[in-house]
Formats: C-alpha cells, structure tokens, sequence
C-alpha cells in the first residue's frame, strides 16, 4: 500500500489544526483510499494554544506525529523537520490556516502517478489585504530574478514523490527556501492554479 506524507508548519494557529486534520484526513480516504497515510506537525515555537491542539490529535491517531520547536526557528526549519522524517511515498507540504484547498491533495498524487515528481499548486489569485498582494509580487519578482520557472503567484503548496524527496534530503546549504529548492532539483514539474482562501 503506497504512502502519503502530510507535512504542516505550524506557527500560531490555534483553533484551525484539528479541522485542518480532519478536512485533510477526509480527502485521503476519499480521494486517495488505496494510500495509507501520516501526519508530521512541526510546532514552530508557538505561543498559544497550538501544541495542545496537535497533542489532541495525535491522541486521536497514532499516524500523527508531532515536532516540537524550542523558540521560532521560521517556516522552512519547520518545513525541513518534517521532510526529514517523512516516509511515504509522496510527500505534501500544505499550510494549517485552512487557507490551501486541501481538496487538491487527491489531483497532485494522481499527477505524481503520471510521472510527474513535483506538482505545485500555484496560486493565480489571492484574497489578502492590498499592502499583503503588492508586497508579495514585489517578492515573487525578485525571486524570478534567481529562478526564472518560479511560479507568478508563488506556492506554499506542493507534493513531491519520494524521488524528488530524497534528493531534496541531500542539499546541505545553509541559506536556502524550500520552493527554490524545489525548482533547483532538476526533475519533471507539474503546476495546478488555484485560488487561495481567506485565513
């Protein structure tokens, strides 16, 4: 039976992780059911009620396994941590605000079947605040600048097979972002638009 890894930075998000798991959970015996599955939550220093809500969840299912910052090392530690420990056959990195559209897990495993080893969902629309857009285009623009393929819109959302996962595991630089180095491995890239929800 193949394997999905579900892997979820978590920074202050009280009140969204459990029906974040159960929505996410949802999806894969729907969508996905010949795949089993596991969760890795990183608590990336938190300060509110986001440990306990994850402790909850992992008494709820021993698939779910739980990483515990010291302090706020920023989400590509948190990210990294995960990805390290992940052991399926395909790896989703998905964020825990309910803001990606977790119904879209089922399409990228299907594209990683077809041969594809990266799918991004790349988000075409946004529903942040005005300053939040222009200071995320301004961003996504320089990051073009170095990568030319990166996505218009940027992706936090993105599932790799374990291909791509291993060797996402062999890069060893110190200043790096998880999407670059994404782009940086070389391998058969599928992109899915979307429209990213309000937090």
């Amino acid at each position: 039976m193949p394997m999905i890894s579900v892997v979820i930075p978590v920074f202050r998000n009280e009140g969204s992780l459990i029906p974040s798991y159960e929505q996410i959970l949802k999806v894969i015996r729907e969508g996905l059911p010949e795949y089993d599955y596991e969760f890795l939550f990183t608590d990336d220093g938190s300060d509110d009620n986001s440990f306990n809500e994850l402790m909850q969840i992992r008494a709820r299912d021993p698939k779910v396994t739980v990483i515990k910052f010291s302090r706020n090392f920023g989400q590509f530690s948190a990210i990294n941590a995960a990805m390290h420990r992940a052991k399926g056959d395909v790896a989703v990195c998905i964020s825990a605000d309910l803001q990606d559209p977790s119904e879209m897990i089922a399409q990228m495993a299907r594209e990683t079947e077809k041969g594809f080893d990266i799918v991004l969902a790349n988000r075409v629309a946004r529903n942040d605040n005005f300053i939040k857009n222009i200071t995320a285009q301004v961003h996504f623009k320089l990051m073009r600048i170095s990568t030319p393929h990166f996505p218009k819109g940027g992706f936090d959302f993105w599932m790799v097979s374990r291909k791509a996962l291993n060797a996402y595991k062999q890069l060893k630089d110190t200043v790096r972002t998880n999407q670059v180095d994404l782009l940086s491995l070389g391998f058969k890239v599928k992109q899915l638009p979307y429209e990213r929800k309000v937090r």
